[in-house]
């Protein structure tokens, strides 16, 4: 949960720092990811998730313009969507590490 609040707040930052139509043109996925948190946080149902391909394509977008956190976070948070999604491939990962 701490990295996806960790996304969230430099998604924001990110986000009013650009102009409206920077955003709709260049940022779809961050805005739209942010949408998704911001819902997720309020309903209090779980852990909040992105789908993998979502979390690609805004730490793709934010890549330049979000600070280190937010973009460790957003790989962190890919990572574990990929995961979750593949629990063969984390198994075989953590596996092939020892």
């Amino acid at each position: 949960m701490h990295d996806y609040r960790v996304l969230a707040n430099g998604l924001a930052a990110v986000l009013a720092r650009c102009p409206a139509d920077l955003v709709k043109r260049e940022l779809q996925a961050s805005a739209e990811a942010l949408r998704i948190l911001r819902r997720q946080f309020k309903s209090a149902l779980g852990e909040p998730s992105l789908p993998p391909a979502m979390l690609n394509d805004l730490a793709h977008e934010v890549a330049l313009r979000a600070d280190a956190n937010t973009r460790a976070a957003a790989l962190r948070c890919l990572h574990r969507s990929v995961a979750a999604r593949r629990p063969h491939v984390a198994t075989l990962q953590a596996t092939t590490t020892h």
